[in-house]
């Protein structure tokens, strides 16, 4: 069994970070759609680096009306069995007038707290969603763009994200996406690539998920991911 240490020095940061994304009013970068009232979606995704850091990220909606999305994300940054730090947020979505049949628009907005060895920063989290049903050929699919910026309250630079996706449903029981991640922070900018393979087992609302993302940073961002998704 692997066992997990977190630093004496790093649990009360990482507990104010949970709190912090807890507690504080409303945000996440999760595309357009709302979700149903009085439905909901988790997701944990595991992300193995080249350089054999892991990422664990934990993501919750939940539809309060068809107008109002809350929910909640989590990650956690770690190296040789350690956490290292990570960050927590709430948000909010809600719906935009510009949608139409086939096109929907909408924005988010959410604080929560981020923790990088010693140093802790809060954040407010503002962005703009788009997404679109497509057709691929003879199958149904779907096209997105997401963009957000973190204002960092404290020494932390201000991060902008745009991230483009393209999925495809397969089949009735599977689909598959590749996106393009855009980060921008302190003057530069690195891309990623990530294709994921998304299968749904039959009468399941539990998905399994695997993917790998490559950046233009260099070859210890090249990840492998596996998670699950959760609709309830």
């Amino acid at each position: 069994m692997v066992q997990i240490m977190i630093r004496p020095d790093l649990r009360l940061r990482i507990l104010l970070a949970l709190l912090t994304a807890l507690c504080v009013p409303s945000f996440t970068s999760a595309g357009a759609w709302m979700r149903t009232e009085k439905t909901g979606f988790f997701s944990f995704v595991s992300k193995q680096n080249y350089n054999l850091s892991s990422t664990q990220s934990g993501y919750l909606e939940y539809g309060v009306s068809d107008k109002l999305t809350l929910g909640a994300a989590i990650d956690v940054d770690i190296q040789a069995g350690a956490a290292l730090g990570g960050q927590g947020h709430i948000f909010l979505r809600r719906p935009l007038p510009w949608s139409r049949a086939n096109s929907v628009w909408a924005y988010e907005i959410g604080f929560g707290a981020k923790v990088r060895e010693t140093q802790q920063s809060q954040f407010a989290k503002t962005s703009l969603h788009f997404g679109k049903g497509v057709k691929l050929g003879k199958r149904n699919g779907w096209f997105a763009v997401d963009g957000a910026v973190e204002w960092h309250f404290g020494k932390e630079q201000h991060r902008a994200k745009i991230d483009v996706t393209l999925g495809v449903n397969i089949s009735a029981r599977s689909k598959a996406m590749v996106q393009i991640f855009t980060d921008i922070s302190a003057g530069s900018a690195t891309a990623t690539l990530a294709p994921t393979y998304i299968f749904s087992p039959k009468d399941k609302k539990i998905s399994y998920v695997a993917g790998f993302e490559a950046a233009s940073n260099g070859r210890d961002s090249t990840a492998l991911k596996i998670g699950v998704w959760h609709k309830f």
